[in-house]
């Protein structure tokens, strides 16, 4: 009864006049359990888009940046009819953000959005709206001034995306730093302004040309925010050095945690996913009452039943943790960690990320409440599994702590992982 996203969309005012051609768009609900629920009828309206917000209190809420015949029955280009995928129009979608979370990579991003801006105009380019994102970045969506003038739809989007990769070569050109992969997705889905972002609680709010020119820190001072929970491990970094009291205590405020709170401590983690490629590694975390032994028994059964590939064995007084360096897709992961009987399964369901602790666990003072995880051993795989392809910079991230990792002939992944710094309750 006192769900606070519930709450919110009973009144909250949905940001939808923005949005051109809306009966033809298609609409998606991230939920609690972790997965997608797809809107399967046409949005007129902002009442009936309401009824479906207050029914499941979803997570986020996104639509289509293309405009579609019929847009509830949407498909895959492949494997469904070709009614479930006539495009009619696709707007111009860009997404600047910065990771990890800060206030100095917003205002990165911020700077890099009002260039955009300018080029888009001084190129006689239509701008719908600007949206502050409510997490690393901006949305700008324009109209696609292009015509697409094909009988088949599937044309109709290969010429449209071959058209926004010259487009970005040219912006791209002037300095200015945008998501690629977003502006030529024509099945792209955008966070619709007005909704909450669940990983910070922010609003994805719709900023006028004054707006969007002040600094980031005016900007979060008028964007609504929704108090979801104290947050466990939220989806928040800061460029700086987080390891002295001072800033332990900025992350607190900036969370409005009561300092000197007894129950909160700061920690550092990696994720599970594969820097450059959309593929993940599985984390594997057990209770310290589990006991080693049985936990590589567990390890080894789950690395012969996926064919993993090595698990490098961690433990530390509150958990004993383990990874394997082998990539998967998500849905892969998600089965492989459940078997598993992981204790993070929820979360990882819930946020689409693993979180493996790395550093010191230090209360506000900075004293260190609980070591790093400390490496055990390897459960090592000699058979056709080691040859699979596996996350190179996982594998280099283990080696710059002395990790004894061995060679693998088959690695991929591009850049460093990103520490995530984090507050955690208990």
């Amino acid at each position: 009864m006192n769900d606070p996203v519930r709450q919110f969309y009973r009144t909250a005012r949905l940001d939808l006049g923005a949005i051109s051609d809306l009966p033809h768009r298609h609409f998606r609900l991230f939920l609690d359990n972790g997965r997608f629920l797809k809107i399967d009828e046409r949005i007129r309206d902002e009442t009936r888009l309401r009824k479906w917000l207050v029914r499941f209190a979803p997570n986020d809420v996104y639509y289509s940046v293309s405009c579609w015949l019929n847009p509830e029955v949407l498909g895959s280009r492949n494997g469904t009819p070709l009614t479930s995928n006539i495009i009619l129009s696709s707007d111009l979608v860009f997404d600047i953000d910065r990771s990890p979370f800060s206030l100095h990579n917003l205002e990165d991003a911020r700077n890099d959005t009002v260039r955009l801006l300018g080029y888009l105009r001084k190129n006689n380019y239509t701008i719908r709206y600007c949206a502050f994102s409510g997490s690393k970045g901006f949305h700008v969506v324009a109209q696609d001034p292009e015509r697409y003038p094909c009988a088949s739809p599937f044309d109709r989007e290969n010429l449209a995306i071959k058209a926004r990769s010259r487009l970005l070569d040219r912006i791209t050109a002037e300095g200015i730093m945008v998501d690629r992969k977003v502006t030529t997705d024509t099945r792209r889905i955008l966070r619709l302004p007005g909704t909450i972002n669940s990983k910070t609680g922010y609003i994805c709010t719709i900023l006028n040309n004054t707006q969007v020119q002040l600094p980031i820190k005016e900007i979060l001072n008028i964007v609504p925010r929704v108090v979801l929970f104290a947050p466990r491990i939220p989806f928040v970094g800061d460029d700086r050095s987080l390891r002295e009291p001072g800033i332990i205590q900025w992350l607190l405020n900036r969370f409005g945690v009561r300092l000197g709170a007894p129950d909160f401590t700061y920690a550092s983690y990696i994720t599970n996913s594969v820097p450059g490629i959309r593929r993940m590694v599985p984390f594997f975390l057990f209770s310290p009452r589990v006991g080693l032994a049985k936990a590589e028994k567990i390890l080894l059964d789950v690395q012969a039943q996926y064919h993993l590939s090595d698990i490098y064995l961690f433990t530390s007084e509150s958990c004993i943790s383990a990874l394997s360096l082998r990539t998967f897709q998500f849905r892969r992961i998600a089965k492989i960690v459940r078997a598993s009987g992981s204790r993070d399964i929820g979360s990882f369901l819930k946020y689409g990320h693993q979180f493996f602790r790395v550093g010191n666990r230090t209360d506000v003072k900075g004293r260190v409440i609980e070591s790093a995880p400390s490496f055990v051993k390897v459960l090592q795989h000699d058979g056709p599994d080691h040859l699979q392809l596996v996350s190179r910079p996982h594998m280099e991230f283990l080696r710059s702590f002395d990790v004894p990792v061995r060679e693998y002939p088959n690695a991929h992944g591009q850049g460093e992982l990103m520490m995530t710094h984090t507050v955690v309750e208990h």
